[in-house]
């Protein structure tokens, strides 16, 4: 579980540095690893950053059925975590392709279902891009992610406000 979680993770640092190319193959590693093992938490976290990242790249479709495979799981297991994650992407999708209005309606029913419980991640833009590491790492990896440590701070491509993520109590 923790290999694909960790390529997933590790394909969001790509993304976020603009290498789209190397983030999708480390997802598309990482969610095969997940549909091989049958693993719920890597396929649900693969299906939105991998379409995350295929949304970046422009690759509609591709992310679109990822989007709606991974809604059809969260729904069918009863997620609460990823599944408001997915409409907010699939919402992003749409606002890509110029349909605004169902950009909007998928948006409006994200953050309803995100203010409906309590996540990590759901109000982190606030905190800033640190926060937004730490919870994720925090998920990934347990409460004390050494993830950032072993990677060196020019490799992450992070913005300039963003420093390496201190030790976790």
């Amino acid at each position: 579980m923790h290999h694909s979680l960790s390529l997933s993770a590790m394909g969001l640092v790509e993304n976020w540095k603009g290498d789209y190319e190397r983030a999708a193959k480390l997802q598309t590693e990482a969610l095969a690893i997940a549909r091989e093992r049958n693993l719920l938490v890597p396929l649900l976290f693969n299906f939105f950053l991998r379409g995350l990242t295929l949304t970046a790249k422009g690759e509609y479709d591709d992310a679109f059925l990822l989007f709606r495979e991974g809604l059809a799981l969260s729904e069918q297991v009863g997620d609460e975590a990823i599944h408001h994650r997915l409409l907010n992407c699939l919402g992003w999708l749409y606002s890509e392709i110029g349909d605004f209005d169902r950009a909007r309606i998928l948006n409006e029913e994200s953050a309803q279902v995100g203010r409906s419980f309590s996540v990590i991640n759901t109000t982190t833009r606030k905190h800033g891009c640190e926060s937004q590491c730490t919870r994720l790492f925090q998920l990934v990896f347990g409460s004390k992610p050494n993830l950032l440590r072993a990677i060196p701070k020019a490799d992450l491509g992070l913005p300039s406000t963003c420093t390496p993520i201190p030790q976790l109590p």
